[in-house]
């Protein structure tokens, strides 16, 4: 929880910093992460193991020019193709 609470503080930051310098609407935004440890999910420590827990990471994208509106996106996704989807 102390992690995540540290992310947020950061990413709101850089939020804040865009909006305060003018950048917000030509900046897009991308949030991800990699795997990590296991750390004794489902039984595991390490990445020797490939379950659904270990194969998932957070994406998150604010792209302001771009014509969806927010949603949430519940199947696999690439992050091979982040970079095709927000230039």
């Amino acid at each position: 929880a102390v992690a995540t609470k540290q992310v947020e503080t950061h990413v709101l930051s850089l939020l804040e910093a865009l909006r305060d310098s003018g950048l917000e609407n030509s900046t897009a935004v991308v949030f991800t992460s990699d795997h990590g440890f296991a750390l004794g999910e489902g039984g595991h420590v390490g990445k020797r193991a490939v379950d659904e827990a270990s194969t998932h990471v957070p994406l998150v994208i604010r792209c302001p020019w771009c014509s969806r509106p927010p949603r949430s996106v519940f199947v696999p996704v690439s992050l091979q193709a982040v970079y095709r989807t927000v230039a």
